[in-house]
């Protein structure tokens, strides 16, 4: 019976994984990455930390210790870390009682490129998540998949 469990699993994982052209992973730390589409290439080291790439964009997925982490609760504290050539496009952020959570767009010019950020972070209790993701000289198009890629990151177990 544990055999056919095991099978069962493993047959779910990977219709899951092949399923309308996305992966869904979890990793050991608890956050599930669900790709967009087919293309994306997912990497996970012991830490549970995944990367994902695609042509000129890619996504890191982390955890940690919150207090390894302080995140911006104002667009004002997200540009400080965005720096110079950068600006603040889309910024919210929330504080409930179990968690704060952050999430802004911007784009960084530099000599004669782009560079659009997306940075979603969430800290409960004494733990961190965040993903960030970049993309170079973006289409709209690539702008929509990578948004809907962190936005699609689910980061706690139920």
């Amino acid at each position: 019976m544990k055999k056919l469990s095991v099978i069962g699993a493993l047959l779910l994982t990977m219709v899951m994984a092949t399923g309308c052209g996305s992966k869904v992973m979890t990793s050991k730390n608890g956050m599930t990455v669900e790709t967009p589409e087919s293309g994306w290439k997912v990497q996970e080291n012991d830490a549970g930390t995944y990367i994902l790439t695609k042509k000129n964009d890619s996504i890191m997925c982390m955890t940690g210790e919150s207090s390894e982490i302080k995140l911006p609760t104002t667009s004002e504290e997200a540009q400080a870390q965005v720096g110079e050539g950068g600006k603040i496009l889309e910024f919210t952020y929330n504080d409930s009682d179990d968690k704060k959570s952050v999430y802004y767009v911007a784009s960084i010019t530099s000599d004669n490129s782009t560079t659009l950020l997306i940075s979603r972070s969430e800290v409960k209790g004494d733990k961190y998540t965040t993903a960030v993701g970049t993309a170079l000289n973006p289409t709209e198009e690539r702008k929509a998949e990578l948004k809907d890629a962190i936005n699609n990151i689910e980061f706690w177990k139920n």
